[in-house]
């Protein structure tokens, strides 16, 4: 009888938590419309009847039924972190955001209102010892964990409040998260965890039934906070004390698809709110942040011409490869730092190519519109100084931890690396003001300002070596590998942050090529000298509000040499009969010259430009007389 018992809890509590969320759809399907729960077609909808929004309460019934089976039975053997303490707290936090979504289903509360109750919320939960506690087996201070508490819960609520758009996404979501808990539990024996992991995915099984498009029910504001406070809850009641990296890594990443489009959706809001504040524009700042669009990652993927099935599948996928790099991390601790690194660049693959565009050009824009803002010159002498501080402690610290085991120290590291500290930042800060560093303004030097400020950098960093060299006795082959681990790490940072901003242009200006968007007027520019050079700058760093709108394809010029060639980031197409080609096929809008043609050369154009009715401008830059 106990063995049976002991196979039989996981598909009796998993069928008990679906069966009661079944019963409670059909149930409350039936008095919703009495309730004041349904989701009537509004401007941002894409559903033509009005639908039931019950899906939290039939999850959290579901979840109570099969938690109930798993805690009143005496099934014996269920140990795990998620234990009936986990589970009372998780009932209380869950049905307070459960109630919070409820009444913001039915009277629709104003963004700021709903996020101080979910703050509120966040707080109970805090009060219910549900919270950071330790981090890397030191205390947090209390103030700081009731913050860190805070946003932990807010920011988990709100990534599946605002991916929750497109029918299934948001309850699929959760499962592929669900899924990726159990296989955790599992594998690290936890019955008891791994059965109110079961409690809540039969729920969520049994709703995505009826939620997959062509939805009969939706979440609601009320499941989609429920499913987030969910997470957040679980993460912090199943890892130890400790808190260790790892273990708050991980379900970051089983939540990761939610998270991102809820980190994308702040930043390209707070974008919009900037660049209107910056061209004079009255709207509300904090209005617009609140405020919801149509630029989340299923809208997006919808643009590109999938269903909402495909949609939902699609985020499964990226969904499933985190958790399954997640679970990675936690099998194989010696992959820690690989996986890591290969996350990295899926995510920003998927960032740069797919699902951040929007994004990559609103910050272009927005470093463009704020270059143009007046700025103290003391920001500079004030900002970089104080970076340069940071950034020659961090490289040095990097320096001398990856240096330790051939430093003749007879201190730990940590001693060696305060005393050592202040010569390596300071005869580097005194190059760079000797250098003119700080007199300097960033967005607009060239490569030879760069190479110098890396020249100051690396003379500062020799000096404060030859400074230790001579007064501590280093040998000279641990002193020569230092100095290179110097050169490296401060003068990447010194020299990194200066790039940044132009960077940035660079990468929304390729972005922008990459995805053009409607209504532009194509441009080739004839010419790919230093006058297209110019020209290119000037567009680049030119207020929007300036200049037309264009969309420049690419450069024409006569010198066969540089044909198929990259200039400048555009590829030369060909010469004037590669011209007249294109605007015979009507492929351009506009021709901007940009160097000296000959006389036939400018005719020829100029005709050929007439009978296809496209533009001809000159763009130039010289030197004339006045009086």
């Amino acid at each position: 009888m106990v063995v049976l018992l002991t196979y039989l809890k996981y598909p009796a509590v998993f069928a008990a938590s679906g069966a009661v969320c079944g019963l409670v759809l059909a149930v409350m399907g039936w008095c919703a419309g009495r309730c004041g729960l349904l989701d009537r077609p509004r401007g941002r909808h894409i559903h033509a009847e009005p639908i039931p929004k019950i899906g939290g309460l039939a999850i959290f019934a579901g979840f109570l039924a099969g938690a109930a089976l798993l805690l009143l039975v005496p099934w014996g053997g269920i140990k795990g972190s998620l234990d009936w303490r986990w589970a009372c707290n998780f009932t209380a936090i869950g049905g307070l955001y459960l109630l919070l979504g409820v009444v913001d289903d039915r009277v629709e509360l104003k963004p700021l209102t709903k996020l101080a109750g979910q703050v509120l919320i966040a707080g109970i939960a805090y009060l219910l010892d549900v919270r950071f506690g330790k981090f890397l087996g030191r205390p947090v201070p209390l103030g700081l964990d009731l913050v860190v508490t805070v946003v932990w819960f807010v920011a988990f609520v709100n990534a599946f409040n605002l991916i929750d758009g497109m029918d299934g996404v948001a309850t699929g979501l959760a499962i592929m998260g669900g899924l990726g808990l159990l296989i955790l539990f599992v594998f690290y024996r936890q019955p008891g965890s791994v059965l109110m992991v079961l409690a809540m995915l039969g729920a969520c099984v049994v709703f995505l039934r009826y939620n997959f498009h062509p939805a009969r029910y939706f979440l609601g504001d009320a499941g989609s906070m429920l499913l987030g406070s969910f997470f957040a809850t679980v993460a912090l009641g199943s890892a130890t004390k400790t808190m260790t990296v790892a273990s708050l890594a991980f379900p970051v990443m089983l939540v990761g698809v939610p998270l991102l489009d809820s980190g994308l959706a702040i930043w390209r809001r707070f974008l919009k709110a900037f660049i209107v504040k910056v061209r004079g524009g009255a709207a509300n700042g904090a209005a617009q942040v609140m405020d919801g669009d149509l630029e989340h990652l299923h809208h997006r993927l919808a643009e590109r011409g999938y269903s909402p099935r495909k949609v939902a599948l699609v985020l499964y996928g990226i969904s499933g490869l985190l958790v399954a790099l997640g679970l990675l991390v936690f099998v194989r601790h010696s992959w820690n730092v690989g996986l890591a690194f290969l996350s990295l660049v899926v995510v920003a693959y998927l960032l740069g190519n797919y699902l951040a565009t929007i994004e990559l050009g609103l910050s272009g824009d927005a470093i463009v519109a704020g270059m143009h803002l007046p700025v103290s010159n003391a920001f500079g002498a004030v900002f970089y100084p104080v970076f340069d501080c940071a950034a020659l402690a961090i490289g040095s610290g990097l320096a001398f931890v990856l240096a330790r085991p051939i430093l003749p120290m007879e201190v730990p590291l940590r001693v060696g690396w305060l005393f050592s500290t202040p010569i390596l930042i300071t005869l580097p800060l005194l190059f760079l003001f000797a250098g003119g560093a700080y007199r300097r303004l960033w967005s607009r030097a060239r490569v030879s300002e760069y190479a110098a400020l890396y020249v100051c950098v690396a003379a500062g960093c020799l000096a404060g070596v030859g400074v230790l060299v001579l007064f501590r006795g280093w040998p000279l082959y641990p002193a020569v590998l230092f100095a290179i681990l110097l050169l490296f790490f401060n003068g990447g940072m010194v020299v990194g942050i200066r790039t940044l901003p132009r960077l940035a242009m660079d990468l929304a200006g390729w972005n922008l090529r990459r995805h053009s968007r409607a209504g532009l007027r194509r441009a080739l520019v004839y010419g790919a000298g230093y006058k297209a050079t110019l020209l290119l700058r000037d567009l680049t760093f030119a207020r929007p509000d300036d200049q037309e709108a264009l969309h420049l394809v690419g450069m024409i010029d006569d010198n066969p040499a540089i044909w198929g060639r990259i200039m400048h980031g555009y590829r030369v197409l060909g010469g004037l009969d590669a011209l007249c080609r294109r605007m015979d096929r009507k492929a351009v809008d506009e021709i901007i010259i940009a160097c000296e043609l000959a006389p036939d050369r400018l005719a020829r154009l100029v005709d050929q430009a007439r009978r296809a009715g496209v533009r001809v401008t000159r763009w130039s830059v010289q030197r004339q007389p006045v009086g």
